[in-house]
């Protein structure tokens, strides 16, 4: 069975809350976790060993909202919303040792390598996936976390304003101080 293992302890903590949602493919072999915010793509090890013990339920096509069970299977194309937004995001992101308070939450900075655009995720969303590159098409754009071109997660934008980004750039583009 194959295990992805690019997830952390920190992947499932990300889900607990309202609304999360569970799809699989693969005769059950892919297994795709979304709360609307953060699309996860794992195997059934990796179900296993990071969401199972923190959701309490098999994998499967359900979503409940708020502990309520949804009176219908859950019938999103969550393979086809990953696999569009990766096709998109061809620009490599970078972590920047900064963070904002947006909307009374965290928000950890990134910027595209090539420094065309600066963007913000949740730090806790960007703190589940380990091994992997980030890639955005653009800084109001889902970021993509693949491993050798495969996607494995999925991560919505946090609005970012003029001040942010400007601030973002000039952090990465000062000179580094000499001691």
């Amino acid at each position: 069975m194959r295990y992805y293992g690019f997830f952390t302890k920190k992947a499932a903590q990300t889900l607990k809350g309202d609304r999360i949602m569970c799809r699989t493919y693969d005769d059950g072999h892919t297994i795709y976790l979304c709360n609307g915010y953060v699309l996860f793509k794992c195997t059934p090890a990796d179900y296993d060993a990071i969401f199972r013990p923190a959701l309490g339920r098999d994998p499967g096509d359900w979503s409940y909202n708020k502990g309520i069970d949804a009176v219908s299977p859950c019938d999103w194309d969550a393979a086809g919303m990953m696999e569009k937004s990766a096709q998109a995001a061809t620009h490599k992101m970078e972590r920047v040792a900064l963070e904002f308070v947006t909307g009374g939450k965290p928000a950890a900075a990134t910027i595209a390598e090539d420094r065309s655009f600066a963007a913000l995720y949740n730090p806790a969303f960007l703190d589940a996936v380990e091994n992997c590159d980030l890639f955005s098409a653009g800084k109001v754009n889902a970021a993509i976390y693949a491993r050798e071109g495969d996607p494995v997660a999925l991560i919505m934008p946090v609005k970012i304003n003029e001040a942010q980004d400007r601030t973002i750039r000039a952090y990465v583009d000062a000179p580094e101080k000499e001691d």
